[in-house]
């Protein structure tokens, strides 16, 4: 992949150890971008057009829900997929985001192999 333009991958989660680690399973193959909190989340997404989001649910203020139904509202956000990624293991709590539109699902704590193979089916 070192000839090619990197697909960017926008990670977003509060929790910085979390950003770590999707940092160090995805760095090589991908150009990250990275956010702490939704507002952050939305002006990265529209700054920088990312190819995928992977977006956590839980976070103080905005959760990742709310983020989602703004990112949805603005043309230039609007048709980026996102994954959600969380630690809820309620199948109600999977049902919501996917019927919500979001391209998939990873649960905490990450599987390298999950993370990579949910990525790359969305953005090759």
């Amino acid at each position: 992949m070192e000839n090619q333009i990197k697909k960017r991958v926008l990670v977003v989660d509060d929790i910085k150890s979390n950003l770590l680690v999707m940092y160090s399973i995805l760095r090589k193959d991908y150009a990250l971008i990275l956010a702490r909190n939704g507002a952050e989340a939305i002006r990265r997404a529209r700054e920088h057009a990312p190819d995928l989001i992977l977006l956590d649910i839980l976070m103080p203020e905005m959760d990742g829900y709310e983020v989602f139904a703004e990112l949805k509202n603005h043309d230039s956000t609007r048709d980026i997929p996102v994954i959600f990624t969380t630690g809820l293991s309620d199948p109600d709590d999977h049902e919501k985001g996917l019927s919500l539109g979001a391209a998939d699902y990873i649960n905490k704590p990450f599987d390298p192999a999950i993370v990579k193979r949910c990525v790359q089916k969305q953005v090759g």
